[in-house]
């Protein structure tokens, strides 16, 4: 017996180690990942002295010198100092990777009797698709949270976890909040005492640290819909849901309606699987926004493979033969294959499987790729001309936040959260037009805001941005000039 248990021991080291090398040179071969401010939190993290606070690099938002993600921040800067600067993403990826593929290959084992190392497959390939993962961003942690919140089943690991979880992330409260939920749904009562005495240590934990700053970063949290006003960019959007029923409902109400439908479906339906269970508990997080569905797609990964998996058993045994035939002769009359045969028939398919998956990697790393040269088209702003300056991008995208990591000296709008601004309502609402550019905004519109944020650069992104319209002579007399194209980034000075 104990010579079986060893084997089984063994054999696990094997393939996690297997995984984590793995995890290493695929997070490698990525390069740079971050297509989104990730970079805003490297250069928080190598730069803390020279930018102070957000409330200083941004200007007129609402940040002030509370630094919400400190921890994550220093994190990095300690792994900088291990290992280097350029390769804190490598490390954090890595780790990241690791995490996921490890998950993958535990989920799949557990749920469903494929074949361990086919499984082990599936579990070096499918953190691929999770792009925003890889991001650099501390969220990353509360999607690791969750998925291994729900697949532990030892108390005092889900403690640990929960422990280890909270001093990173400001909003821990929420997800362990609807993590509570859900247990209390499945009659988990211990789960649900354990997580909310952890979330009363984090109140402790993040109020000790800056009572007034945290206070302070709840209440643009709590008061976020009304601070957006209706608008939305990127991962805040809802997901299969129209945003105008966000917006006439409120975010609270919509989570607390499709938690209400999740409960229907459960109850009805009355799923024995267990990650059918979770996916339609989950179904209102995922729904409100495109955030917590990124967070939460390894589930529905997972969930694909496993009915992937019975269609296959279903097909088997009512007559796979029949189903292979069908197939055949489906493919001699639709192609130039010929006569495959079934061996042929199952040759390609694997050949196919084997050539989506290569095509997958290979089109990950390129994209990924792009991520650098996009960075290297942005390193004019590292010149002296641009340091100390306050630097207004005509979009909040990725170019801003890679401008902070290459030049922390400057002051930038906007800020890395909509509608976190210091203003009135005129000219939040010329904030609004500009950043979302979905009205024109006009060339007094415009200039009013330059001149009111006191800005020395303008960078208008060429390929996003439609919504300005000026000439040379407005723009002169209004006290800017042109100064150059760079990489379609047309840059603005003052005269």
């Amino acid at each position: 017996m104990n010579k079986i248990i060893n084997n089984r021991y063994l054999e696990n080291l094997i393939l996690y180690s297997v995984l984590l090398i793995t995890s290493f040179f695929i997070s490698k071969s990525f390069g740079y990942t971050m297509l989104d401010d990730g970079w805003r939190h490297l250069a928080m993290a190598l730069n803390k002295e020279t930018i102070g606070s957000w409330g200083e690099l941004f200007i007129n938002s609402l940040y002030k010198e509370y630094d919400p993600w400190f921890l994550w921040h220093m994190l990095l800067k300690k792994i900088s100092l291990f290992a280097g600067e350029d390769q804190i993403h490598i490390i954090v990826n890595t780790f990241v990777y690791f995490a996921l593929s490890s998950w993958y290959f535990i989920v799949l084992s557990k749920f469903t009797p494929v074949n361990k190392y086919i499984v082990f497959i599936f579990a070096i390939f499918l953190p691929l698709g999770n792009t925003r993962y890889f991001y650099l961003r501390p969220d990353v942690l509360s999607g690791l949270f969750l998925l291994y919140a729900v697949i532990i089943n030892r108390k005092y690991l889900l403690a640990l976890l929960s422990i280890a979880y909270m001093p990173f992330y400001y909003i821990f409260w929420f997800y362990f909040g609807y993590l509570g939920i859900i247990n209390l749904i499945l009659k988990k009562y211990k789960e649900v005492f354990i997580l909310f005495v952890v979330t009363l240590a984090g109140f402790a934990f993040h109020l000790y640290i800056d009572f007034d700053g945290y206070i302070d970063i709840m209440q643009n949290v709590l008061n976020n819909d009304s601070l957006i006003q209706g608008y939305s960019v990127g991962e805040s959007k809802p997901f299969l849901l129209p945003i105008q029923i966000k917006n006439f409902l409120g975010s609270g109400i919509v989570l607390f309606l499709l938690i209400i439908l999740s409960l229907l479906i459960l109850y009805v339906f009355k799923p024995k699987d267990e990650v059918l269970k979770y996916l339609i508990l989950f179904m209102p997080l995922i729904i409100s926004q495109y955030r917590f569905f990124n967070l939460l797609a390894p589930l529905v990964d997972v969930y694909i493979v496993m009915l992937g998996y019975r269609f296959y058993i279903i097909v088997y045994e009512h007559d796979l033969n029949y189903a292979v035939d069908k197939l055949i002769t489906l493919v001699k009359s639709r192609s130039y294959f010929g006569d495959l045969g079934k061996r042929g028939f199952k040759i390609l398919a694997a050949t196919s499987i084997a050539l989506f998956l290569g095509y997958s990697s290979i089109a990950k790393i390129f994209y990924y790729n792009s991520v650098e040269n996009q960075l290297n088209s942005l390193k004019f702003l590292k010149s002296d001309e641009y340091k100390n300056k306050r630097i207004l991008f005509s979009t909040m995208n990725t170019s801003l936040f890679m401008s902070i990591y290459l030049n922390p000296t400057a002051k930038y709008i906007p800020s890395c959260s909509l509608g976190w601004v210091n203003y009135d309502q005129n000219l939040k609402e010329i904030y609004f037009k500009l950043i979302t550019n979905k009205q024109n905004l006009s060339t007094k519109e415009f200039f009013e805001f330059i001149k009111y944020n006191k800005v020395d650069i303008i960078i208008i992104d060429a390929r996003s941005t439609t919504n300005i319209g000026f000439n040379e002579r407005e723009l002169y007399y209004n006290g800017y000039k042109f100064k150059e194209i760079i990489n379609e980034n047309i840059v603005l000075s003052k005269k």
